[in-house]
């Protein structure tokens, strides 16, 4: 599963985007302007986080950079 993810400069979630399923509607379309400091990429969910609801992510992952590659992992 992948996501639209915005974190601050210490890998905090700030904010989530799933994507509509295969031959949903879209009900609607975002534009989202980062400020100063922010990042906004789409990342892999880890497997074993896939079956976490969005509003409950946050508070179980966090972005890191290693290499200048992102990716979601476990809070420490």
């Amino acid at each position: 599963m992948r996501l639209t993810v915005v974190s601050d400069a210490h890998g905090n979630i700030l904010s989530l985007f799933g994507e509509p399923a295969p031959g949903g509607p879209v009900r609607a379309t975002l534009s989202y302007v980062p400020k100063s400091g922010e990042r906004v990429q789409v990342l892999d969910v880890p497997r074993e986080f896939e079956t976490v609801t969005l509003a409950n992510l946050h508070a179980k992952l966090q972005v890191a950079t290693h290499d200048g590659r992102a990716a979601l992992v476990r809070k420490a």
